[in-house]
């Protein structure tokens, strides 16, 4: 640390040295010599004095134990003081010590003002303790910019809160919900909404309360689904041509009420399978494989229909395991997908014939697998990943009625009439139940949840059935609008990096006023606010979504606090 004075100073043996500090004021050596000393033992190591005759001065900082003082000890001219105060200065910068920065300082005014002013390179003088360790500056390495990169206790306080919210799932999951719904909102907002003249590539047929009501369906039919029911709905997508159709279902015990539920369903299923009808029934992944339809019951074989397992975390979207053969288990949306896709595509695959005899999950991925086109959407679902482990989000910031076409099951049984239903061909259709709580797994376990606010802003719908987020995910592989979420705390990271940049430029100057407080102020929420319309448009036109809240606020919390403070470059 340094003490620099430039001024006016005079020689004077009973005060030690003065000093001009205004016109007519001067103070001595003896007065500040208190100051100087504590200053001293915090640190203070070379003081410089580039005034004139500062013999007296350089005797005293010597007694009071300073080690290195650079003086003028005659009288000198002010640009020759200027000149040598420019030279000594860059000396320093170079990382030279005191001593060669006033040995180079010397040499300059030597060689270029010998003719204006002769032997005033004599003038500038270093007084120091034998054996007294030499100033510089030291050069600025690694470990002085690790100690400057170190947050300050309000910005640790900040970059803690924000990490601990960042791994707690239930403060992750209304962050997500908050998001949504403004993704909703903007979306809404800007008409970026995909066209409502495109038929939503899933039609999802839901067993609703008034289906009960209208089919006579008694309690005890409902737990498990009443199967001859079912059987009724498959008859009726066969007579509407649908192709590809998924029962979001899982008959694994046989069925008492109605005695006749399991043979009238298989009868449904041969006469589709028959008709070419690519049939998916539903499953459970326990982990060592798919837990679903028995074929001992007589519903199906596996030789002629498939499955698909149902499970799937609440927000994101099932993708096939990299390290599972989908032969083995394959999420149910992803196989509903496939086949659709490659029945449009493809003229190899194997058709679904009652009369099979190898299994046809196995037969359709291997012929998919060897014979799909390079080029196509089947292409594009095949290759398909989760980029950096990350998995896709469930969109439920575009509108149901975009997603899927809902039909209440009542509707299909009392009307099938193909003019009124002249897109089911072309669409995956699902058959699943709807949200009365009558309906489900078992009892007290109706396959509902909350529907996400996102949803809520759509439908104002308080629930969510497991078949509508079925068709989200089934319509989120077949036009591969895969919702990549960036992790929070990559980007709190970038968050700190950019806001320690832009402390940097801050810190060039010392102080503010108030109208740059206010500057900086407006300047940084309009910085967060931008990042947050940037966001929002990234997450349409790119499938990303990039968080907005945990890293605004560590910005904010690092860059705000600074401008109330002074500053020393």
């Amino acid at each position: 640390m340094c003490f620099f004075f430039a001024g006016h100073s005079n020689e004077s043996d009973m005060t030690g040295g003065e000093l001009g500090i205004a016109p007519g004021i001067s103070i001595s050596i003896n007065e500040i010599a208190p100051q100087l000393s504590a200053a001293k033992k915090r640190g203070l190591q070379v003081a410089i004095f580039n005034s004139c005759s500062g013999l007296n001065i350089a005797d005293s900082l010597i007694d009071l134990g300073f080690s290195q003082v650079v003086v003028m000890r005659e009288p000198i001219h002010n640009r020759v003081a200027q000149e040598f105060l420019v030279q000594f200065l860059q000396g320093l910068a170079k990382h030279l010590d005191v001593y060669e920065s006033v040995m180079q300082a010397r040499q300059f005014l030597r060689m270029e003002k010998s003719h204006t002013y002769p032997s005033s390179y004599l003038v500038p003088s270093l007084f120091c303790h034998p054996g007294a360790t030499l100033f510089r500056i030291p050069p600025f390495r690694w470990k002085q910019r690790l100690r400057q990169s170190l947050p300050t206790y309000i910005e640790a306080i900040a970059l803690a809160a924000s990490l601990t919210l960042s791994v707690l799932s239930p403060m992750q999951e209304k962050l997500l919900d908050a998001r949504m719904v403004a993704q909703s909102v903007y979306r809404n907002v800007t008409a970026q909404i995909p066209s409502s003249e495109e038929v939503p590539p899933v039609a999802l047929i839901e067993i609703d309360a008034e289906s009960i009501y209208r089919g006579g369906l008694h309690s005890s039919q409902l737990q498990p689904m009443n199967r001859s029911y079912i059987g009724k709905l498959i008859d009726s997508t066969r007579k509407l041509n649908a192709s590809v159709v998924g029962l979001d279902f899982t008959f694994d015990t046989p069925q008492k009420d109605p005695p006749s539920g399991d043979r009238d369903l298989g009868k449904a299923v041969r006469r589709a399978v028959d008709a070419n009808m690519w049939l998916i029934f539903g499953a459970i992944l326990e982990p060592n494989r798919e837990i679903g339809t028995n074929e001992a019951i007589g519903i199906n074989k596996w030789n002629w229909t498939l499955q698909g397992y149902t499970n799937a975390y609440d927000y994101l979207v099932e993708m096939p395991a990299p390290q599972r053969d989908c032969r083995q288990a394959c999420p149910m949306a992803y196989l509903m997908s496939l086949v659709q896709t490659a029945n449009q595509e493809m003229k190899e695959l194997p058709k679904p014939r009652t009369n099979r005899v190898t299994n046809l999950r196995a037969q359709l991925l291997d012929v998919i697998q060897q014979k799909h086109p390079e080029k196509g959407d089947l292409s594009a679902l095949l290759q398909l990943r989760s980029p950096f482990g990350l998995q896709p989000l469930v969109d439920f910031s575009l509108p149901p009625d975009h997603v899927y076409t809902k039909i209440p099951a009542w509707k299909l049984l009392e009307n099938p009439d193909i003019n009124k239903f002249p897109f089911i061909s072309k669409q995956v259709v699902l058959i699943a139940t709807g949200s009365d709580e009558r309906l489900g797994i078992a009892a007290g376990q109706p396959d509902r949840s909350p529907a996400s606010p996102a949803t809520t802003y759509w439908t104002h719908q308080d629930w969510l059935t497991g078949g509508e987020f079925l068709a989200y995910m089934t319509q989120h592989f077949l036009t591969r609008h895969l919702v990549i979420p960036i992790p929070d705390i990559w980007m709190i990271g970038v968050a700190v990096i950019l806001s320690k940049i832009t402390l940097f430029f801050l810190y060039k100057k010392s102080n503010f006023s108030p109208e740059q407080r206010r500057q900086i102020i407006i300047g940084s929420l309009g910085i967060v606010i931008i990042y947050s319309i940037v966001g929002l448009q990234i997450y349409i036109s790119a499938a990303v979504l990039v968080p907005w809240f945990l890293p605004s606020a560590v910005f904010l919390a690092y860059v705000l606090p600074a401008t109330r403070k002074k500053h020393h470059v």
